[in-house]
């Protein structure tokens, strides 16, 4: 997603970035399903995706960038600390 979206970002006047699919990823991702045996402790390494708004961001000439914030507490607290981590104004 993120190659896609930074192919076309820097000619767009505008970056509406909703949500991520998911904000993280399996380390070392299986192509069987992992089953849940009395050896096995269940834990998973995971790694974050890529930050696609802040990449837009941080173009040298950004469109205007539009984020979505999923919370559940402090609300306005927590969104101006987003955009101002992902370098929005």
């Amino acid at each position: 997603m993120q190659d896609a979206v930074m192919a076309h970002a820097g000619s767009a006047d505008v970056f509406v970035a909703v949500a991520a699919v998911a904000d993280w990823r399996a380390e070392q991702p299986s192509p069987a399903k992992l089953r849940i045996d009395a050896g096995r402790s269940g834990d998973a390494a995971i790694r974050a995706q890529p930050d696609i708004l802040a990449a837009v961001a941080a173009l040298p000439s950004p469109p205007f960038c539009v984020g979505f914030a999923a919370e559940s507490e402090r609300l306005v607290e927590q969104a101006r600390a987003k955009l101002a981590a992902k370098g929005c104004r």
